[in-house]
């Protein structure tokens, strides 16, 4: 009997060996696929920082020739494969970022009196704000607040010097973001000097992104020269495009 012969052999006998084998090969193929993908994502940070510094140098010089029609796609996946949303107005919101501490003086909990605490100012002043918003902006138009943290402090007994709101606002028209934003701070400022508090405001506390408004002029000529069948509806998009 060849050698090759008695290896398999007694490989047949060991109970286990296949299942082993394949457990090997698995661990093989994962190493290779990590490897792979820590590479491809690597490619695509590079890619999108590229793009970035592409899209800085090129929108000057666009703008220089007077380009007529721009058209763009984005993937949308609640969209059924193989259709195309093509509608005008506000297809994806503009974005103002939310991030301002409320700066006061901090203490023990014992004795708020000889402190200025800036969490009550900062939870007041999100109160104010949503009554602000639903009282400013026109009741037809769309401004969300999503304010998602308040973060102030870390002991139950000890008064913080700052408290941190972070958040964003959505909306579908432009003019609408430099009034949320306008009201933001407004009612920032004007609540934190009821607590004898100041407001210092993130640099990316602004007009963060601008909404995607499709020109109805673009979507009548692409609604026109595509097939009736490859087009959708769908509701406005609560995402923003970076």
């Amino acid at each position: 009997m060849s050698q090759k012969s008695k290896k398999s052999q007694v490989n047949q006998e060991l109970p286990g060996v296949d299942e082993l084998k394949g457990e090997l090969r698995r661990e093989r193929y994962k190493r290779r696929f990590r490897r792979v993908l820590r590479k491809t994502v690597d490619a695509l940070i590079v890619v999108a920082a590229i793009a970035a510094i592409i899209a800085t140098l090129l929108l000057p010089v666009l703008e220089e020739m007077h380009i007529d029609r721009c058209f763009a796609i984005h993937v949308l996946s609640s969209l059924e494969a193989g259709k195309l949303s093509i509608q005008p107005g506000g297809r994806m919101s503009g974005m103002v970022a939310v991030d301002a501490e409320f700066v006061g003086r901090g203490g023990h909990g014992s004795r708020p009196d000889l402190s200025v605490n800036p969490v009550f100012a900062a939870a007041t002043a999100l109160s104010n704000l949503a009554v602000a918003a639903a009282n400013r902006i026109d009741p037809g138009e769309t401004l969300t607040l999503g304010i998602t943290a308040i973060q102030g402090g870390s002991a139950f007994n000890v008064i913080p010097d700052r408290a941190r709101v972070l958040g964003t606002m959505r909306y579908f028209k432009r003019e609408i973001g430099q009034i949320a934003l306008d009201m933001q701070r407004s009612v920032f400022d004007h609540t934190a000097a009821m607590y004898g508090c100041t407001v210092e405001y993130a640099p990316r506390n602004r007009v963060y992104l601008e909404p995607v408004v499709n020109d109805p002029g673009c979507v009548a000529l692409a609604r026109k020269n595509l097939p009736e069948e490859w087009l959708a509806d769908c509701d406005p998009w609560y995402a923003s495009e970076t």
